[in-house]
């Protein structure tokens, strides 16, 4: 279900970019495959659980995708096909690879999500904004992200203007990541200097403590003969 959600990408690249007969015949098939395939997870699962409205009310995402996307759904109707990109929400199940997000992995997952948006966002700007095509929702994608907003491209639809809070929000926490991982890698690398340093420091002063602990058992050594030699002594005199 999760290469099926991932699939979506791709088909709404294709759909909407100038690709010819080959490519739209792929996003006809990636459109019906990945329908399919949520339905046939619905169905499934609606066999196998005990509690069927229970299923229903926990998992409300396979209903609102197997009813409200399929593919026969007329061209004309715009509002109803965006609703595709609710099939890419099956993508949060890989929310724990996130858990590393302040790290040089966490960047690199980052980066990868943050380029899926970019190119969904593209194809769902063009659907939604009227006389706009792929490369303008590219251009548009790239630069909400980043902030910059130079205001040549404007949604002006309520469906582009909704669509747009996605890319401003993962913009932000992309180049938040970015920022919190190099953080993180400064302190790893300071802490790991003063760990060397104390491992540098530890033979030396180990090797210090090991003389002065000789140089005490010596001195109990001389003072435990000095009373030997003492009780001695005194046992003699007694005598």
């Amino acid at each position: 279900m999760l290469v099926a959600a991932l699939l979506v990408i791709p088909d709404l690249v294709l759909e909407e970019a100038h690709v010819g007969a080959t490519g739209k015949t792929i996003a006809t098939f990636l459109n019906w495959a990945t329908w399919l395939a949520f339905v046939v997870e619905l169905v499934a699962m609606l066999a196998v659980v005990r509690d069927r409205r229970a299923y229903l009310r926990h998992n409300p995402l396979g209903l609102v995708v197997t009813f409200l996307t399929p593919p026969f759904v007329p061209a004309a109707l715009q509002s109803l096909r965006l609703l595709r990109l609710l099939r890419v929400l099956r993508l949060v199940r890989l929310a724990p690879l996130f858990r590393v997000a302040f790290t040089m992995r966490g960047v690199e997952y980052a980066g990868v999500f943050t380029a899926l948006v970019a190119v969904t966002g593209a194809a769902a700007f063009d659907a939604a904004q009227p006389g706009k095509n792929y490369f303008d929702g590219i251009y548009w994608a790239v630069t909400t992200m980043t902030t910059v907003g130079y205001g040549d491209e404007l949604p002006t639809t309520v469906e582009a203007k909704l669509l747009s809070m996605a890319p401003m929000v993962v913009g932000i926490g992309f180049f938040a990541v970015v920022t919190g991982a190099l953080a993180d890698r400064f302190i790893k690398r300071d802490e790991e200097m003063k760990v060397e340093a104390i491992e540098a420091e530890a033979p030396a002063d180990l090797a210090g403590q090991v003389d002065r602990l000789a140089l005490r058992a010596r001195e109990l050594t001389s003072e435990l003969e000095a009373l030997r030699l003492a009780i001695r002594a005194e046992d003699n005199r007694r005598r």
